[in-house]
């Protein structure tokens, strides 16, 4: 799935949920992988999926980015931290502007709109 395609999910979600937490992760780098892991109890060996932090290559918890305004903030801050940018919520769901030009991006939150702009940004489109 390409950089718009995860706006176009972020755009038209009611609300966040993990797997379009897991879709903006793997635009910032995140990926999945797996790992053999050993039962101490019945030293029985099962395969679990786990992601990747791109920072620091190890195993590590996709944030919270369409339900959590704090991490949305800070995915702005890893993809374009030069952008300047609003966030507006009322009754009608939230909307954000990067770079403070263009459109606003409309969404159901204010985490789905900062995600949403953002990754405008990031992706090359801000309108």
């Amino acid at each position: 799935m390409n950089v718009m395609d995860v706006v176009e999910q972020l755009e038209k979600a009611r609300e966040g949920f993990r797997e379009l937490d897991m879709e903006v992760a793997k635009v910032v780098g995140w990926r999945r992988s797996t790992r053999a892991v050993t039962d101490a109890a019945t030293n029985a060996t099962k395969i679990e999926s786990v992601w990747i932090n791109p920072a620091s290559e190890k195993p590590g918890r996709v944030p919270r980015y369409t339900t959590n305004i704090q991490s949305a903030y800070e995915l702005v801050q890893q993809l374009v931290p030069s952008s300047v940018g609003a966030v507006k919520w009322d009754e009608n769901g939230g909307s954000a502007w990067m770079d403070l030009k263009g459109e606003p991006v409309f969404a159901a939150t204010p985490a789905l709109a900062l995600c949403a702009a953002t990754l405008r940004v990031y992706g090359g489109t801000t309108s």
